[in-house]
């Protein structure tokens, strides 16, 4: 991870600075996750970077030594939630704003991955791409990940096996997308998104195609070869 030495000097201004990250704006199906992290003691780990550059296997390796080095709280907003504002950026910081306000420590700063903020009564420093060059928001995306992948899989993956919740975690991948077109959506997807009424209503056949291609090619017998062909 390359710092950024300006940010790091900003956080060393703040004696009890929080990091902030959230996962799953760019679903379609399930909650918001966001995380807030508190460093009481500096320590280094290579391998913590932006939870989206890892492996799955890495982040639900890390994440429970993380949790144990760390202070940190989780804020979610709720598939209800995000329908009724019909905004993943004001969900976002809805749920940022629950995981601040959960923390059992008053930070006296914040840095926060994105554009956005929520609206608190202490600086706040907004980092695009954060989870890439700042320590403690990578961390944050980490268990922020880690906690809403337990979620898509423990609570979601059976119960919408045919959607490939274990799989995509909410996200809008070929197989997801071909599971609304041919069974609708569920109550935990979030409705008013146009991904979704585009693949309802006939939008993204190019993409279902290769994924058909796909899965036809990936059962396909390799084919012999050798002089006597």
């Amino acid at each position: 991870m390359k710092k950024d030495p300006y940010i790091e000097y900003l956080i060393s201004v703040y004696n009890s600075p929080a990091f902030v990250d959230e996962v799953g704006t760019g679903g379609i199906f399930g909650n918001i996750v966001a995380c807030a992290v508190m460093i009481t003691a500096p320590f280094e780990m290579a391998e913590v970077d932006d939870s989206k550059k890892l492996k799955h296997e890495t982040i639900y390796r890390l994440a429970p030594e993380l949790r144990n080095r760390v202070i940190y709280a989780i804020g979610i907003s709720g598939v209800s939630e995000i329908n009724k504002l019909r905004s993943t950026v004001k969900a976002d910081l809805l749920a940022m704003k629950r995981a601040v306000n959960n923390l059992p420590v008053k930070p006296d700063a914040l840095f926060i991955d994105g554009k956005y903020a929520p609206k608190l009564s202490i600086p706040i420093y907004t980092i695009v791409r954060g989870d890439s060059s700042v320590f403690g928001i990578a961390i944050a995306s980490i268990i922020a990940k880690d906690y809403r992948d337990h979620i898509m899989i423990k609570k979601y993956g059976k119960k919408f096996s045919k959607y490939r919740i274990s799989s995509n975690k909410g996200y809008r991948s070929p197989d997801h997308l071909t599971a609304i077109r041919t069974y609708g959506i569920t109550n935990f997807h979030r409705s008013y998104m146009p991904q979704i009424q585009k693949v309802l209503d006939g939008g993204y056949d190019e993409v279902i195609k290769r994924r058909k291609q796909k899965e036809r090619d990936k059962h396909k017998l390799p084919r012999a070869q050798g002089p006597w062909l």
